[in-house]
C-alpha cells in the first residue's frame, strides 16, 4: 500500500504524518471545561472555535475564552440556547465576551438551561444596539439580517436576565 501525500498551499508535498501533526497543531485551541452554576459568569477574550466529541460520540462546537488571569476556558455548546446565543453574538477572535448562566426555564418540552452571551463591540459598531431603520427597512429588520435580533420561534432567556450593575444573586 503506497503512502498518500497532501499538498501545502504552495504546492509542496506533505507526507501523512507531517500533515496530521500540522492538523493537530492547528487545533491546539484548548481550555479547561467551564461548568457553570446558575449565576456564574465567564468574562474573557474570545480566542476562537474548537470542537469536541462527548462520551456519547456527539460532536459539539467549543468556544475558547481566555480570562484576565490568562486561563483558557472551553465553553462546550451542548445546549440549544447557549449555541443560539453564541450564533447571535457571533464573536470574533480578540473580542471581549461575557457568558452568564441564567436560571433554568420551563418550555413546552420541559425544563431547559438558559444563558446570555454578550460581545463588547460597541466601539467597533456604533449601530450595534440601535433600532434605527437603514435604507427604509422596518425598524429591527436589519438587526435580524445581521443576526442581532431574536428570531421568532427560538427559545430565549432575555426576559429573565438581570441588569448589569445589579450584581448576581446566588
Amino acid at each position: 500500500m503506497g503512502e498518500h501525500t497532501a499538498r501545502t498551499p504552495n504546492g509542496a508535498s506533505l507526507p501523512p504524518a507531517e500533515r496530521l501533526r500540522a492538523l493537530a497543531d492547528s487545533r491546539e485551541l484548548r481550555g479547561q471545561p467551564w461548568q457553570p452554576d446558575v449565576g456564574d459568569e465567564l468574562v474573557g477574550v474570545f480566542r476562537g472555535w474548537s470542537s469536541g466529541v462527548t462520551k456519547r460520540a456527539e460532536r459539539h462546537p467549543i468556544a475558547i475564552l481566555e480570562d484576565e488571569a490568562g486561563t483558557s476556558w472551553a465553553v462546550w455548546l451542548f445546549y440549544s440556547v447557549l449555541r443560539a446565543e453564541f450564533q447571535q453574538a457571533n464573536p470574533e477572535p480578540g473580542e471581549f465576551v461575557l457568558v452568564r448562566r441564567l436560571p433554568d426555564r420551563e418550555g413546552p418540552n420541559g425544563i431547559y438551561r438558559c444563558f446570555r452571551v454578550v460581545v463588547d463591540r460597541a466601539a467597533a459598531d456604533p449601530f450595534a444596539d440601535t433600532d434605527s431603520p437603514v435604507d427604509g427597512d422596518e425598524p429591527g429588520d436589519w438587526q435580524l439580517a445581521k443576526g442581532r435580533g431574536d428570531s421568532p420561534g427560538k427559545r430565549t432567556c432575555h426576559d429573565q436576565r438581570p441588569t448589569f450593575g445589579q450584581g448576581v444573586r446566588r
